[in-house]
């Protein structure tokens, strides 16, 4: 036992013969004073996972799943852009032929900013894409447009819900 308690005691004292070593903290990293730039949203697609955060209200099950959605006959979307020269406004839909039947040609209008932006009128069953030059809206600086989007007259669904377009994109893109 003795032996144990002198063998246990030479232990203790050589393994704290020595102090730690000392080390200096490491530099501490500043973060500049100035705001992140902001990360530009130019085109919505709707199956896209990242796409219910720049919808504001109108689109249903958005994020997953088919390429298409359905709007309701109103529907807002925030783009994030800057220099649009030499850049159009796409939106690309379908009309489904059941719903024209029932409604008839559809208004299509957008608003962006709260002004007018394009208007356009569509009674053909199918996939479109529409294009309008978005070269009026050049901003100097990367800034949020509210892009608002009308279908008149809407198509009123069993459910009371008042549907607009099957949306697959809308935002813009650079001019072919």
């Amino acid at each position: 036992m003795r032996a144990a308690f002198s063998f246990c005691a030479a232990l203790l004292l050589c393994g704290c013969s020595r102090w730690p070593a000392y080390y200096a903290p490491p530099a501490q990293f500043t973060m500049p004073a100035t705001p992140d730039t902001p990360v530009e949203v130019r085109l919505i697609t709707m199956n896209h996972p990242d796409a219910p955060f720049s919808i504001v209200e109108g689109v249903l099950d958005a994020g997953h799943g088919w390429g298409f959605k359905w709007t309701l006959n109103h529907a807002r979307f925030q783009l994030i852009a800057g220099d649009l020269a030499n850049t159009d406004f796409v939106i690309r839909y379908a009309m489904d032929p059941r719903t024209l039947r029932d409604r008839g040609p559809v208004k299509i209008t957008i608003i962006i900013d709260g002004k007018p932006f394009d208007s356009f009128v569509e009674g053909v069953v199918g996939e479109h894409v529409h294009r309008h030059p978005a070269d009026e809206l050049t901003s100097e600086s990367v800034r949020t447009l509210d892009v608002s989007l009308t279908v008149d007259p809407p198509w009123v669904a069993e459910d009371g819900a008042r549907l607009g377009i099957f949306l697959g994109a809308i935002g813009f893109v650079p001019r072919p």
